[in-house]
């Protein structure tokens, strides 16, 4: 299975991502759309993983789960990656948050497996790939018009591990298991 650890989002992250989607389909170009229903932060990228390893996750993701509580996120703007001039993923950003960075910084230790040990954690949710835009002057404008954007919130109660099958018609997620965080009142 090809696996990732991720937070999923919410109705109003949702229409948010739909309204900034059909801003980049004007432009002539080719761009790989996800659908807004499954948008999600990425926490960390396993890779392929078999049965024995996937139980050794779901072990660490309970115990992990246990430890952290209840948050909210915020999303801030819109950004590329990897630059302005070169652009091949939009996001939406998410505002800077500590107990996101705790779980992070929990999933990503060397002794969790995870694919690749990033430095510089930027969380993110995928709006669009672009494969091939006509007038970049136009995608430009078009990133700048939706730069700022109206802040939505993410109540983060769960982190899941998500199993991505690669098809023609994009990625398609699936859950293998869903890890509740612990209420803050408790």
């Amino acid at each position: 299975m090809r696996c990732f650890v991720a937070i999923e989002t919410e109705k109003e992250t949702h229409e948010l991502i739909e309204q900034l989607q059909s801003n980049l389909r004007k432009l002539p170009g080719r761009f790989s759309f996800g659908n807004p229903k499954t948008a999600h932060i990425t926490l960390t990228f396993l890779g392929e993983i078999d049965k024995s390893k996937s139980r050794e996750i779901k072990t660490m993701l309970c115990e992990l789960a246990k430890k952290h509580r209840t948050f909210t996120l915020k999303t801030t703007h819109v950004g590329v990656f990897p630059s302005k001039e070169h652009v091949r993923t939009v996001w939406l950003g998410i505002a800077p948050n500590d107990a996101l960075l705790r779980i992070h910084e929990d999933l990503n230790r060397p002794n969790h497996n995870a694919k690749e040990q990033h430095p510089k954690f930027t969380p993110h949710i995928t709006i669009a790939r672009v494969n091939y835009v006509k007038d970049k002057r136009e995608l430009k404008k078009v990133l700048d018009a939706v730069k700022k954007i109206d802040e939505t919130k993410i109540v983060v109660r769960e982190i899941k591990l998500k199993k991505s099958t690669i098809t023609p018609q994009g990625p398609v997620y699936s859950d293998v298991g869903a890890y509740r965080l612990r209420e803050k009142h408790e």
